[in-house]
């Protein structure tokens, strides 16, 4: 989609722990990425004013959209790596782990 002029990525979610609605909205500015995140499904006229604000992309269409699935599927991957240590505690008895493969990834623990 494109928001005030820039190419961008649009996600909603909803937060359990929170009870609430959330969107983070993806672009780029000259070489550099960056998302705005707000409560709420709607891009509101705010958010559109501060995407405006922003200088142009150097990136194409197609290398925003190239680029933005590379950096996505790494964050998914650090998150991942980063939760474990809550949903998993380590303790002398036992082992985390995150697998990487072509189905996804997962987390675990190991007795």
């Amino acid at each position: 989609m494109k928001v005030s002029g820039h190419d961008a990525v649009h996600i909603t979610f909803y937060d359990r722990y929170d009870d609430k609605n959330y969107s983070i909205l993806w672009f780029s500015a000259g070489e550099e990425f960056y998302y705005v995140e707000w409560e709420g499904f709607n891009i509101t006229p705010t958010i559109k004013e501060v995407v405006k604000s922003f200088s142009k992309s150097d990136y194409s269409h197609k290398e925003f959209y190239k680029t933005l699935k590379e950096f996505y599927n790494q964050h998914r991957l650090e998150e991942a790596m980063e939760s474990q240590g809550f949903d998993y505690p380590s303790d002398k008895s036992s082992h985390t782990f995150v697998s990487v493969g072509t189905n996804g990834f997962g987390v675990g623990k190991i007795y």
